[in-house]
């Protein structure tokens, strides 16, 4: 089901990123955003770009016009923006998974063994990280990129039992 579109609603928003409207604006569009996730990228994770979708519509929405009869329905807008954002995760994540199976195979054949389990695997994705982490480390606090790229790393927690050992 199609929510009707408010332009109230839509000028409330667009001139004021932070203004209480957008929860209005959230729970009208949310539930087709979420479906429409669902039904046509099952493997991707929703939130995530329905997050990205609000965050691109922040920003385009004060220059947007809504005019049904010009440009068509805002709810078809709001999908494209919603479909470009999955159609990049999931090239992304193509991309990942190609990279990362270009680089196990390489380390395969050069060391001449066969394929690591995922317990191994993951051990060596963490040892790698740390060694970026601690090279990193070492250089001058006033590289400031340092720090933005330290803080997109991210290291999982081990409990317990450590994953480490």
């Amino acid at each position: 089901m199609t929510p009707e579109t408010s332009t109230t609603l839509l000028r409330d928003i667009a001139q004021d990123s932070q203004h209480a409207r957008w929860a209005e604006f959230v729970a009208r569009y949310r539930p087709m955003m979420e479906a429409y996730m669902h039904e046509r990228f099952p493997s991707v994770e929703a939130d995530d770009v329905i997050q990205e979708t609000l965050i691109s519509l922040i920003k385009t929405l004060p220059v947007y016009h809504y005019s049904p009869e010009e440009k068509g329905s805002f709810h078809n807008y709001l999908t494209g923006i919603l479909r470009n954002k999955a159609l990049r995760q999931v090239n992304y994540e193509r991309r990942r998974l190609a990279n990362l199976q270009a680089y196990s195979s390489e380390t395969q054949t050069e060391v001449g063994m066969e394929s690591p389990s995922k317990e191994e695997a993951s051990r060596r994705n963490i040892f790698r990280r740390f060694r970026v982490f601690m090279i990193l480390e070492k250089w001058p606090a006033s590289h400031t990129w340092r720090w933005s790229f330290l803080n997109r790393m991210s290291f999982p927690m081990a409990t317990g039992k450590s994953r480490l050992t």
